[in-house]
């Protein structure tokens, strides 16, 4: 494979990657059913499992733009059962992971995990109507769900909520990412994997 250029091959593993994180998503994200509460546990569960994950998905795809490929391809499966905004944040967040990795020489243990947990905080995106039109969030959610679920979501996902959410997020992916890049040197490297 040429250093900087993106080949088949490159594409073909950004696509698995990309379809691992999200399933890995998609399950903890079933946790909402539960409740509010529950989708915040949900979103530190996947950030959690997805450390290991992104850092293996780094380890092999070590090329400025993996990030926001990744963030591409989330985000717009993400489009389509959410309003658009999540898009745009999750491409910047996508583009910041990839300065700070590039920063790091795509080696550099701190440079991934501060990368995945800065990329981690996207999951505020599908929430962050409730910090600038609240009212119509709301009434939109009671029109797609039921109005006892929309006045959980309204009690408990204030805007403080929202931004609380993406910081224990953002901490809980520090460790998360730290682990999955042992995980990666220990097992994945050893066995050739990488």
């Amino acid at each position: 494979m040429r250093p900087h250029g993106l080949d088949a091959r490159t594409l073909i593993t950004v696509g698995v990657f990309s379809a691992l994180y999200f399933t890995v998503l998609l399950v903890a994200a079933a946790a909402k059913v539960a409740g509010p509460p529950f989708m915040v546990a949900g979103n530190v569960l996947a950030a959690v499992i997805n450390g290991t994950v992104v850092m293996l998905y780094l380890a092999k795809v070590r090329r400025f733009g993996a990030m926001t490929m990744l963030a591409l391809l989330v985000g717009g499966v993400m489009t389509i059962f959410h309003s658009g905004i999540t898009l745009p944040l999750i491409i910047g967040l996508g583009l910041a992971a990839d300065l700070i990795v590039k920063l790091g020489a795509y080696r550099s243990r701190w440079a991934n995990v501060t990368a995945y947990a800065l990329f981690s905080t996207w999951v505020v995106g599908p929430l962050l109507p409730i910090l600038f039109a609240a009212q119509s969030y709301f009434a939109e959610l009671r029109e797609h769900t039921n109005a006892e679920y929309a006045a959980q979501m309204q009690a408990y996902f204030t805007p403080w909520m929202v931004v609380g959410m993406g910081a224990v997020v953002f901490v809980a992916s520090l460790p998360a990412g730290w682990l999955g890049t042992r995980l990666v040197e220990k097992h994945f490297t050893k066995a050739g994997v990488i």
